[in-house]
């Protein structure tokens, strides 16, 4: 019985020290995933970087849209312009 004891002693123990390791690597855990370092960012300011960088894209596409729209009906004036001349100048001669 005494033995027995001596092993329910022992592994309690083991259990205490497991314990502590498994509270210690949550708050390790913890602080990997809310870490605020911009050289190891967590999951929360990951998330925000990322929120960041799509809103980002998302207004240079607009800007893009608007630009080649500009592009196309500036360009498709010029062109016509070029050609209305062309025939104005062949008609003239």
């Amino acid at each position: 019985m005494q033995a027995g004891a001596g092993r329910l002693d022992q592994g309690a123990s083991q259990l205490h020290a497991g314990t502590g390791r498994l509270t210690a690597g949550f708050a390790t855990l913890g602080e990997k995933l809310n870490s605020r370092d911009p050289n190891s960012p967590g999951v929360a300011l990951g998330t925000q970087a990322l929120a960041a960088g799509a809103s980002e894209l998302a207004t240079g596409n607009t800007k893009l849209g608007l630009g080649i729209d500009k592009v196309l009906v500036f360009g498709s004036a010029s062109i016509y312009v070029v050609l209305w001349n062309r025939r104005r100048l062949q008609s003239a001669e």
